[in-house]
């Protein structure tokens, strides 16, 4: 390989890791909820939501899943509380995923 050559090859391959490198990008994602001001949502152990989550990209499969424990909490004895689920409740074996039914 002359020296001309391997000049482009070297200009070719900086070019090529200079354009992964600025692939990455970062995009927010808003999510809100209308919540009774008779109830509190919180966090399992009680202390409060996190104000950002961050969710990772895998290429080809996309966000990964990301799951938060939450109670409802509320003072108020009458109130009736319905929570809609998306899907339906399912127990899951945290330690052997796959013993899951």
């Amino acid at each position: 390989m002359n020296m001309k050559t391997s000049f482009i090859a070297a200009a070719v391959a900086l070019a090529t890791v200079y354009s992964f490198s600025v692939s990455a990008v970062q995009k927010d994602i808003t999510v809100t909820a209308n919540i009774d001001s008779t109830l509190e949502l919180l966090q399992a152990d009680g202390s409060s939501l996190p104000s950002t989550m961050k969710l990772d990209f895998m290429p080809g499969k996309g966000l990964v899943h990301k799951s938060l424990q939450t109670r409802l909490y509320s003072n108020d004895q009458t109130k009736s509380v319905n929570v809609k689920l998306l899907n339906a409740p399912q127990l899951i074996n945290v330690l052997d995923p796959t013993k899951n039914h």
